[in-house]
């Protein structure tokens, strides 16, 4: 049997290796795009459909809040469907809620009247085997019905009802129906709002019905099979947020999930996968591209590599095949001087030695490097302890020096606390990105909390003025007194870094700003407190901008890079939104929404919040 040749071994064995070596890259590097992609996609769209969601229950909220100013006004009239039609008249201004009519009905289900009023015919009808109707007096509250084919309009509508009580006793049920197919209002405005080009939302109940979907012939039916669509189960359990799912009509979907607060509702979302993995596709081709072209790049570098090492031992092969031992005899080897980068006569003893020797040097490599890593960090951490406890002592003889009746020793005593607090502090400077989890909330007055952040910043040391402008009324936001003073010192702190310009304050602004009118489409339509911290320091190059608070992004000189990101989870984490603009000339600013409560109670601001 004919030996292969070491050279032949060695390069299949390369080509081999290589091949596998490149086939793993791709696997590993493929699958962690796709994953990082699809749930980068996954958060963009989850935050899409919170505010659908949101929007969509306020909506529901507002029309209930209508029907029980309506049933203020029509409990105090008697039966007659006269005098409660000409009442109900006066009520036409909220028809652009309830696009399908408001009604009033008696104890017994039978119409008394309706707005707009249609014909007398449909006076005294009943109505009492509507499911919106039956659900209301059995509860005797205020109910949103499931969708129910309207022979007003022969579509599908949706009924919000609220009884009005008297005593034991139902005395009138007031209605608000709206037209779910209709663009008017959010559940039915879903028909345009796509996910993508083919993606979309809809909206089923706890019982599996559709209340909404863009194809009407599913509406009001439950026809999705329990197993067939893992996530759209795991929502009736409780589950909230995105994943990969399959519908119930095969398809592969990149599905988001939300609860409607207001209902038993839940808003689910489909985003066709090959669409969420689009730029994966083009990615993955880019890939495979350069895999090759890195692929025939290596191959022939080896080639020449292998080539170039290889000659030594070739001519060794050559000069020992020469060899006549019959006519010559045993004589001793010389090599080429052009051949003498390679030590071929004890090649196995060099190449073992110097593994050896490898294997040394690396260890003593890793050792020598974690020491000076663990020098670098406690030898930072102990220069700021060191600097604040020579305060410390200093605070410590003046003490002893002044009499104890002194007024100086007073104000000593609290510097002394103060330095002893920032050495308590600077030890978990390290742990700041992983320690931002809110507390214990309660109301807390932002100006306060600000003006308290700039004495901490000690700003007057750097000689930068800062101005709170903002009138007397007490700026009331509901969260983590800790966690949001952490966020705005971290924010202030970096305004008072970044300032060149000493000649010109940092201002810091407060004020009322209401987005119910949708003024900044990017934080949802409700009342915040609006937060700006502006400095005048160098402009931020639009690069940086887009990654500062990225984790261990920075340009200072020996920061860390993590400030920035920890306000930023803080403000997130309080329902908050944080936004930063640069220009030359005009400063940096930052600009913070918080939920703003006004002067509210406790209780008021955990109702507000469920």
């Amino acid at each position: 049997m004919k030996k292969r040749s070491f050279r032949k071994t060695i390069i299949f064995s390369n080509f081999f290796l290589l091949v596998l070596l490149f086939v793993l890259l791709y696997i590993i590097s493929s699958f962690t795009i796709r994953k990082s992609l699809l749930n980068s996609v996954g958060q963009l769209r989850y935050s899409e459909a919170n505010l659908v969601a949101n929007n969509i229950d306020n909506f529901i909220i507002s029309n209930q809040r209508i029907l029980k100013e309506i049933s203020m006004i029509i409990k105090d009239l008697d039966g007659s469907p006269e005098n409660i039609q000409n009442t109900l008249n006066n009520f036409k201004a909220y028809l652009i809620n309830f696009d399908n009519g408001i009604f009033v009905f008696n104890p017994k289900g039978e119409l008394l009247a309706e707005v707009p009023f249609i014909n007398k015919k449909r006076i005294g009808q009943s109505f009492a085997f509507r499911e919106y109707f039956v659900a209301t007096v059995s509860t005797r509250k205020p109910y949103v019905s499931k969708p129910y084919f309207s022979s007003k309009t022969n579509l599908y509508s949706i009924m919000f009802t609220f009884p009005i009580i008297e005593g034991e006793k139902i005395k009138f049920v007031v209605g608000g129906s709206i037209n779910i197919q209709s663009f008017t209002n959010p559940i039915g405005a879903l028909q345009n709002h796509k996910i993508g080009k083919n993606g979309y939302y809809y909206i089923y109940a706890k019982d599996r019905t559709f209340i909404f979907h863009p194809d009407n012939s599913r509406i009001a039916k439950d026809d999705v099979p329990k197993g067939v669509n893992r996530l759209f189960d795991a929502a009736l359990n409780g589950f909230e947020g995105f994943g990969e799912t399959v519908n119930s009509k095969g398809y592969r979907y990149l599905a988001t999930f939300i609860r409607i607060k207001s209902t038993d509702w839940i808003l689910g979302g489909n985003y066709p996968i090959n669409e969420a993995l689009q730029p994966y596709d083009e990615m993955r081709k880019n890939i495979i591209l350069s895999f090759v072209i890195l692929f025939v790049i290596v191959i022939i570098g080896s080639f020449f590599v292998f080539k170039y090492f290889n000659r030594p031992f070739q001519y060794l092969l050559d000069v020992v095949s020469s060899i006549d031992i019959e006519k010559e005899g045993i004589k001793q080897i010389v090599m080429d001087d052009r051949f003498s980068y390679l030590e071929i006569d004890s090649v196995v003893d060099k190449i073992n030695n110097l593994l050896d020797k490898i294997v040394l040097y690396q260890n003593r490599i890793v050792e020598i490097a974690q020491n000076e890593a663990i020098s670098l960090i406690a030898g930072g951490v102990f220069h700021d302890i060191s600097n604040s406890l020579t305060a410390a002592n200093t605070r410590l003889y003046l003490l002893k020096k002044y009499k104890d009746n002194d007024p100086n020793t007073k104000k000593i005593l609290l510097e002394l606390e103060d330095i002893m607090n920032n050495i308590t502090g600077l030890s978990k400077k390290l742990l700041d990105l992983s320690s931002t989890t809110v507390g214990n909330k309660k109301l807390i007055n932002i100006r306060d909390l600000i003006e308290g952040v700039t004495k901490i910043c000690n700003c007057d040391k750097h000689a930068v003025k800062i101005d709170i402008e903002s009138t007397n009324e007490p700026w009331l936001v509901y969260g983590d007194e800790i966690s949001l003073l952490q966020a705005f010192q971290n924010i202030i702190l970096n305004a008072v870094q970044a300032t060149t310009d000493k000649s010109r304050p940092i201002e810091i602004k407060i004020s009322n700003f209401d987005n119910k009118m949708s003024m900044l489409s990017e934080i949802p339509k409700k009342r915040y407190l609006k937060i700006s911290i502006k400095n005048y320091g160098e402009e931020i190059k639009e690069e940086n901008l887009k990654k500062i608070f990225e984790p261990y992004f920075t340009t200072k000189p020996g920061g860390y890079g993590i400030g920035l990101t920890v306000a930023k989870k803080i403000i997130i984490e309080h329902e908050g939104y944080i936004f930063v603009n640069s220009r030359k000339d005009e400063g940096t600013e930052f600009i913070i929404y918080l939920p703003y409560y006004a002067e509210k109670t406790l209780e008021e601001a955990k109702s507000i919040k469920n």
